[in-house]
């Protein structure tokens, strides 16, 4: 007996001992089942809570009728260098939003490209040009910083010739903004004071659409004066060595 009180001792607390791995396993199915339904439940209250606090944060600078829905949540990752750039010494980060783009006055969009941020990056972020428009203040000078969006400086902007003839784009901006000789003649009203203001060559205007015919409808005395240092068959030799380059649109 003394041989087997220990035994039965033993067995005893084996038995006691069982129920309670099966008790977890039993309640882990039903943590594992209630999950989903809990992130099925949380996730649409989630995402409202955020684009509350969003409209909230935004409706000094518009009005929330006008404004679109923010974009969803995310961020892009800095390396050290970039985070003491964009967010400051004394303020590292390794990680930026767009929220923190809104509410620091210092994170511009030159100072995160500057800093070696990719446009399509901080476009994953805020794909919305208007969104920039409304809350970083960009301007006619970002423009070719944002043509991966783009920023065009009519539509966007509400820019009229003038602005374009002082910001002076390359033409290579302008075309690929849409921004041609059609475009300047039909819908700024583009006469040939303007033509000659925005001071273009006659390969930078061939860039942009104006062709040989367009050179000839214009004229000898025409196109003196919109190009004063260029002979008049000089300009038609240019702009049609540049076009017969072009791809056939």
């Amino acid at each position: 007996m003394k041989g087997i009180a220990p035994i039965t001792r033993w067995f005893l607390q084996q038995q006691q001992q069982p129920p309670e791995p099966p008790s977890s396993s039993s309640e882990s199915p039903a943590t594992t089942d209630s999950t989903p339904q809990t992130k099925t439940k949380e996730t649409p209250q989630t995402t409202f809570s955020s684009r509350n606090k969003n409209n909230n944060g935004t409706s000094s600078h518009a009005p929330p009728s006008s404004s679109p829905p923010p974009p969803p949540s995310s961020f892009i990752h800095l390396t050290p260098v970039q985070s003491c750039q964009i967010h400051g010494w004394l303020n590292p980060r390794r990680t930026l939003d767009w929220d923190s783009i809104c509410s620091s006055p210092g994170i511009t969009l030159k100072r995160c490209m500057q800093s070696g941020v990719s446009a399509a990056s901080l476009k994953s972020l805020q794909p919305d040009v208007q969104m920039w428009v409304r809350h970083k203040n960009v301007t006619l000078s970002d423009v070719p910083w944002m043509l991966e969006w783009p920023l065009h400086p009519c539509y966007d902007l509400k820019a009229n010739i003038s602005d374009l003839a002082t910001e002076h784009f390359s033409a290579e901006v302008m075309a690929r903004l849409g921004i041609t000789y059609e475009f300047l003649r039909t819908l700024m009203h583009m006469d040939d004071n303007w033509m000659r203001i925005l001071r273009y060559t006659p390969h930078e205007w061939a860039r942009m659409g104006f062709t040989r015919e367009d050179a000839l409808e214009m004229g000898r005395q025409r196109l003196q004066w919109v190009f004063p240092e260029e002979e008049f068959d000089g300009v038609l030799l240019k702009v049609s060595s540049v076009c017969d380059l072009l791809p056939p649109e």
